[in-house]
């Protein structure tokens, strides 16, 4: 059994893997459903990024680039993976309040300005 790429709504790769594959797939520029028994979900099933999760992103990233810091520099003084820092600002990621609360202090702003509408 293989792993069937597709491309998502939104022009992103999508890669669909049956379970005993997972352990061979590692990227973090895909996104990876994970399905059991052989099963194939429906392309058009999969869920876009949460417009909430890519606007605090932005904020994130503007934020970073007002303090002309790099993403590898915010990451060191956060103490957050680098990676980590990237799929926040392209929200990718579903981001933790202790997160939050390094990205603020490493960046001197409040975590609140993250999600300030």
């Amino acid at each position: 059994m293989r792993a069937r790429p597709d491309q998502g709504a939104d022009g992103s790769v999508v890669l669909f893997v049956p379970v005993r594959l997972v352990h061979q797939c590692a990227t973090s520029s895909i996104t990876l459903i994970v399905c059991s028994s052989g099963d194939w979900p429906d392309a058009t099933k999969v869920v876009a990024k949460s417009p909430d999760l890519i606007a605090m992103g932005a904020r994130v990233r503007a934020a970073r680039l007002s303090a002309g810091l790099s993403q590898e520099e915010l990451a060191e003084r956060s103490g957050l993976h680098r990676n980590y820092i990237g799929g926040i600002e392209r929200g990718e990621r579903n981001v933790g309040v202790l997160a939050l609360v390094h990205l603020g202090r490493a960046l001197n702003v409040s975590p609140a300005t993250f999600l300030a509408d």
